[in-house]
């Protein structure tokens, strides 16, 4: 063979002047830039897939799991909803990212934002929800926004208990042995405890509720001396998301069409003629009030006018006592009334779990007139058993049993007015003293009056996210360490002696 069939047979290598070795690694570079260029396509490609594919869930408890209720709400939503993450150097979890991750998959116009607001002080100014510091999330629209605290988002449920608390709390609970001790007396095992995740609930609930268009909003009268509500009260109307705002009414006004109801809150003075005017139009044409008095109401007659309007009348006298002692707590002046519970005011605070009580200290009695107006039905929610009052020369005058808390509708304007006849009742050291059946009261009662916002998902149930104890048996434990210790290497070893002599008869 001559020198140009050697050529010929060597076809193009043999031309360029490449030798086997080196063709050979021509061939092993060229393969792997085909495959390190379809790697980086298929990393492109898997960045635009959703986290739910991308990201699958491998804990456990199945702890981002998104359940069918949210994902076809969330699907729907057609308004931009900012979830932003509200902590000192603005950096999320890469557990809490994961999990909003699921919601920006379901929904483009969902959208995760991180804030630091120490970089960033002014981000606050509009959040007044945000009063300390935390870790937050804070879910936003164009129509309103609502703070979840993300420490509230995982808690502890003690069995034995039938109680709640933040994980924070339960572990300094159960690092305390004189709280052990104590538990232990009375037969509860602190340790008996089931750990949640409470987020996609709080996060779908949440972005409902900013995305829903018509909200229940209450006013609060102003400009008589009417008392700030406590923190016990408005912290239960963020709960069941309640929006409220001052309302100051000056001649020729009328009560804002947005409001759904009107609350006036222990007036020091009476109100003006021209006030009591625009609430009995108000009333009269079916809007809805709530009235919180103390015993100073019997001398304001502008204020007697508007409760007329459904046939009511305050006591005379200062406040009440309390003649039977099995109806108050401490002293005759802090009433315990009687609570009737066929309303739906008061039904479902009675019939919950807890044993929550009402407390009404220095009221005043709520007289019914004889005959109501037309149309209009009373329902007493709380009296008082054995009520007197003491006059400034020691004179009593006996009352009875008198109303304290009671519910007017009118069935031909839709009008409902609640007057309970104790501003204490509802303050924060009433709750301290009494617990926060007062509180639940007047916040079922402001439901009931404005159709409060419900939301319309179904449940969704917190993850049970509690640790399982990793327990292995003797004789699995020593059957699995057989073979990780003798069976594997000993593998490994007659593997290799194996493919050594296969290499060695080549």
């Amino acid at each position: 063979m001559n020198q140009n069939e050697n050529k010929k047979a060597g076809g193009i290598s043999a031309l360029l002047g490449l030798n086997r070795t080196t063709r050979a690694g021509s061939y092993t570079m060229a393969m792997t830039l085909i495959v390190l260029a379809v790697l980086i396509v298929i990393n492109l490609l898997v960045g635009t897939l959703p986290t739910s594919l991308t990201k699958l869930d491998s804990t456990p408890n199945d702890m981002y799991h998104i359940s069918k209720t949210t994902e076809k709400f969330v699907s729907g939503i057609t308004r931009d909803v900012d979830i932003i993450f509200l902590a000192d150097g603005g950096s999320m979890t890469p557990t809490l990212q994961t999990f909003l991750e699921r919601y920006t998959a379901l929904n483009s116009r969902i959208h995760i934002k991180s804030v630091d607001p120490v970089a960033n002080p002014t981000f606050l100014d509009n959040y007044s929800q945000i009063t300390s510091s935390g870790n937050y999330l804070i879910v936003e629209s164009d129509l309103r926004y609502t703070v979840i605290d993300i420490s509230s988002l995982n808690y502890v449920y003690i069995n034995d208990m039938n109680y709640t608390v933040s994980i924070d709390k339960y572990t300094a609970l159960i690092s305390n042995q004189n709280a052990l001790q104590e538990a232990a007396q009375y037969g509860i095992d602190l340790s008996n405890a089931t750990y949640y995740f409470g987020g996609e609930s709080a996060v779908t609930s949440a972005i409902e509720y900013v995305v829903t268009e018509n909200m229940p909003h209450v006013y609060l009268l102003s400009g008589n001396g009417e008392g700030a509500l406590s923190q016990s009260v408005t912290e239960l109307f963020d709960t069941v998301l309640l929006e409220y705002e001052p309302l100051v009414l000056q001649p020729g006004d009328t009560v804002p069409e947005l409001a759904s109801c009107v609350m006036i809150n222990a007036p020091q003075n009476d109100l003006t003629a021209s006030v009591a005017d625009i609430l009995i139009d108000y009333i009269t044409g079916g809007g809805n009030l709530i009235l919180i008095s103390t015993p100073a109401v019997e001398n304001m007659p502008n204020l007697a006018r508007v409760m007329a309007t459904v046939g009511a009348r305050p006591t005379t006298g200062g406040m009440l006592y309390e003649g039977n002692a099995n109806k108050y707590v401490g002293a005759p002046q802090n009433l315990m009334p009687t609570v009737n519970p066929q309303h739906v005011i008061t039904y479902g605070v009675v019939q919950s779990e807890n044993s929550y009580v009402m407390v009404m200290p220095r009221a005043h009695g709520i007289l019914l007139d004889a005959t109501l107006p037309e149309g209009v039905t009373a329902t007493t929610l709380f009296s008082a058993t054995d009520a007197y009052t003491v006059a400034a020369d020691g004179k009593e005058t006996d009352w009875g049993k008198v109303a304290t808390g009671v519910v007017f509708e009118n069935a031909t304007t839709g009008s409902k007015v609640v007057w309970f006849s104790s501003m204490d009742a509802f303050s924060d050291s009433a709750a301290a003293a009494y617990g926060q059946g007062a509180t639940y009261y007047l916040v079922m009662a402001t439901n009931y009056l404005n159709d409060a916002y419900a939301s319309t998902l179904t449940a969704i149930e917190a993850r049970d996210i509690t640790p399982s104890p990793l327990s292995v048996s003797l004789n699995a434990a020593l059957t699995l360490g057989g073979i990780a210790i003798i069976v594997l290497p000993l593998g490994l070893i007659i593997g290799g002696v194996v493919v050594w002599a296969r290499r060695r008869r080549r």
